[in-house]
Parts: structure tokens; C-alpha cells; sequence
């Protein structure tokens, strides 16, 4: 996070800026002339814009704004967001899909893939034991890592 999304976080007065690709009146955080406030999620997370992307959380959104800082770096070489994996039984059938939140290719050309989360739900957790004993296995040059 720069200095001034950390300074005005938590109350500021909007301050509009017109955006040169979109010609949108936009505040630094996010919030576009006219529109309504960002309401919390289901587990109080509020989306964020970052790059011209909207993220789930503000977490998520630090987390990509330092992908991009390790990328510049040169301590990776690529990363994606919303990397789309597909369950599957062994023999086969199909379960479930699902997008992790980062995909991130370092420079051994081995890969990671990153979920962000605030706190574990039964129902990732189910996901999580699925992704790490189904997916991983045939993906041997992938790790999986789960933010917190």
C-alpha cells in the first residue's frame, strides 16, 4: 500500500481524479463520482481496486500490488489472478472447478498457486483437502499456499 491509500484508509474526504482510459471522475480509493459506498462482504471484506482490477479484500489487493513489486524486482517471473483449476476423481470424473486467487511463475519455472483468505470456512476447508490431495498430485511442478 503507497503512503496515501495507508493515510486516508479508514476516513478521508473523496478527492476526484479523472481517469485518462475511462474518463470516470475516481478517488484514490477506488470509489467512482456518483457511484454508491462499497458495501462489506459476507465476512466483512471490502472489495478493492488495484491496477485496474477489482479484488475481493484489501489483502488480496496488497498482496498483488507485491507481486507486481517482486515481479519488477526480478524475483518471479510472471504471475495471474483468478488462475481457473479443474477437480477431478482419478478416474477421472469430473468434481469441481475453481479460481485460485494468484498463480505465480518464479524464476525456476516451478509454479505456486496463493489463496488469500481472511479465515477458514468448513467449506474451503472441504476444497482445500480436495485441491492438496487431487489436483496437487498430477501438478507436481505446483505448490499450493494459503495466505491468512
Amino acid at each position: 500500500m503507497t503512503y496515501i491509500q495507508r493515510r486516508f484508509a479508514k476516513k478521508h474526504s473523496h478527492r476526484y481524479f479523472v481517469n485518462s482510459q475511462t474518463n470516470d471522475a475516481e478517488c484514490i480509493c477506488g470509489k467512482v463520482l456518483g457511484s454508491k459506498r462499497a458495501k462489506p462482504g459476507q465476512y466483512t471484506a471490502i472489495r478493492c481496486r488495484y491496477n485496474g482490477y477489482w479484488y475481493d479484500s484489501r489483502f488480496e489487493a496488497q498482496y498483488a500490488m507485491d507481486l507486481d513489486w517482486r515481479k519488477r524486482a526480478g524475483k518471479l517471473k510472471d504471475w495471474q489472478r483468478q488462475f481457473p483449476i479443474e477437480i477431478r476423481r482419478a478416474d477421472g470424473g469430473f468434481i469441481r472447478r475453481h479460481k485460485v486467487d494468484f498463480r505465480i511463475h518464479h524464476n525456476d519455472d516451478s509454479f505456486e498457486l496463493v489463496e488469500v483468505k481472511g479465515f477458514e470456512t468448513p467449506e474451503y476447508a472441504a476444497l482445500k483437502r480436495q485441491i492438496e490431495s487431487l489436483w496437487l498430485p498430477e501438478h507436481l511442478d505446483h505448490t499450493y499456499l494459503v495466505l491468512k
